[in-house]
């Protein structure tokens, strides 16, 4: 999460939009705070999808 909020910061003080960027931090946030996945990495983004379609 980390480096999803820095590369956003960076984003918005350069004035630029990054809708695929915004989803994708939206969604890893989601996995992280709502489903615990805090201790894994930035692969574990397929588990999040995986639980979204259930």
């Amino acid at each position: 999460m980390k480096d999803l909020d820095n590369a956003m910061a960076l984003a918005t003080e350069a004035g630029l939009s990054l809708p695929l960027s915004e989803t994708v931090t939206a969604g890893f946030r989601d996995f992280v705070e709502v489903h615990k996945g805090g201790e894994k990495d930035h692969a574990a983004y397929y588990e999040w999808l995986a639980l979204k379609k259930k």
